[in-house]
């Protein structure tokens, strides 16, 4: 992977812009809008357009989910991203693209290697985010992953047919952009992504957004408001502190989206080995 001072100035000037653009929409708080453009200027400068190109439709979509669900529903998940909720969702991938920049070119596994693992990462992120803004606004209840029973929607670890779907659809749409602009970067990725790669990378991001679930379910922080008795994910709410119901208190949903994404990441490798790569 090829890295100049021109590229980084390039992934400094690119992630600023969109960064000002996100918090002018509310999408992003101050604190979202440096970690952003931290995670942006990795990202964009060492990767390029081909790195970059998932990278723009997961916010961008994501983005535009979060607001839908917002213009009915003042759910606490609607709110401008802060730095915790970036890096948990882009922090693994901009780690990946570290990674592959400091690799040697005969390196294994090769820059394309990494940047299918990259994508399984960052399809894990929008199938998530799909799956909660979606699910929740499409669906009246769900069902918790670990015992099936009925929870309200929005429930972490709770996921509806509505919201599987969604994840499935928001893990294939990174995964076509990163198709889309593939010849764009065909000296460092080489050949272009075939359909069991394609299948593999898909997937990885999907079971990611089920390990989600899973973890939410079983080890995320849940909290019950001693004012309003609403369950919720913070520490406080109604201006006062909130007792702790289930999980483990310092394990919220950043860490969760985290350990997530990391699994993603493992799923993409494992599958594009033991699946995807002996079918040629």
């Amino acid at each position: 992977m090829s890295v100049s001072p021109l590229s980084m100035a390039i992934g400094v000037a690119s992630s600023v812009v969109v960064c000002v653009i996100a918090w002018r929409l509310r999408a992003l708080s101050v604190s979202g809008c440096a970690a952003g453009v931290a995670v942006g200027t990795i990202i964009m400068g060492m990767g390029g357009v081909a790195f970059a190109a998932p990278l723009v439709v997961f916010f961008v979509t994501s983005s535009a989910w979060s607001r839908w669900r917002r213009a009915d529903r003042g759910a606490d998940r609607g709110q401008a991203r802060d730095a915790s909720q970036v890096i948990a969702n882009g922090g693994v991938a901009a780690l990946i693209v570290l990674v592959a920049a400091a690799m040697p070119p005969e390196g294994r596994p090769t820059t394309r290697d990494w940047f299918l693992i990259y994508v399984g990462a960052l399809a894990f992120a929008n199938a998530d985010t799909w799956a909660t803004e979606v699910g929740s606004k499409l669906s009246r209840s769900a069902r918790l992953i670990t015992d099936w029973s009925k929870v309200g929607s929005g429930t972490s670890g709770g996921i509806s047919l509505v919201g599987t779907l969604a994840a499935l659809m928001g893990s294939a749409i990174v995964v076509l952009s990163a198709y889309a602009v593939w010849p764009i970067a065909a000296t460092t990725l080489q050949w272009r992504m075939d359909l069991a790669e394609g299948l593999a990378v898909t997937w990885a991001g999907f079971m990611g957004s089920l390990a989600d679930s899973l973890l939410g379910a079983a080890i995320q922080a849940q909290y019950g408001c001693s004012k309003c008795g609403r369950r919720c994910e913070e520490p406080e709410h109604c201006g006062m502190p909130a007792r702790l119901v289930r999980g483990v208190r310092w394990f919220g949903n950043g860490a969760v989206n985290f350990a997530a994404s990391i699994a993603a990441a493992a799923f993409a490798w494992y599958l594009l080995r033991a699946f995807a790569w002996p079918a040629y």
